[in-house]
């Protein structure tokens, strides 16, 4: 009877000694802005900003599928990133401070963000078109993908 009464103590009388930490658990692909001031992660399918000093982190994207691979432009004014909301993955623009998001490819390979070009025009992503893995780059405004790299190598 007193271990009855022990367990009901803990369970009911004491809730904050088994409260769970509510920090993300499953936080993927960070990214630092230039300044190296915010983080810019992957959680529960959307992208979120948090600052490096702590503090609450806020939602930036809120889109079907799943946001990953964000990565912030040299001059800290564009994020791209990878949204599956389509089925497959494709390349997304939006600036970092907030706006409209535009879709750059429209492939039915997963085409996955993995860098900017230094003078914040262009993105690379690596994409499986054409039954090979192979880096290509777009212009942040969109077109046509190109290939980086030549069948020649």
């Amino acid at each position: 009877m007193r271990f009855l009464f022990f367990l009901l103590y803990i369970f009911v009388f004491q809730p904050t000694s088994l409260a769970q930490d509510a920090s993300p658990y499953f936080a993927s692909n960070p990214a630092l802005t230039p300044d190296g001031q915010t983080l810019i992660y992957s959680y529960d399918g959307d992208l979120w900003r948090a600052s490096v000093a702590g503090g609450v982190s806020a939602r930036i994207t809120s889109m079907q599928g799943n946001s990953t691979n964000p990565r912030v432009s040299p001059d800290g004014k564009w994020l791209a990133f990878s949204n599956s909301q389509l089925g497959n993955a494709d390349v997304y623009v939006m600036p970092l401070q907030g706006g409209d998001i535009k879709r750059l490819t429209y492939h039915s390979t997963n085409d996955m963000v993995d860098s900017w070009s230094w003078d914040n025009k262009t993105i690379y992503f690596t994409s499986s078109r054409y039954s090979r893995m192979s880096e290509y780059k777009i212009s942040r405004n969109g077109g046509t993908p190109q290939r980086v790299f030549s069948d020649n190598m």
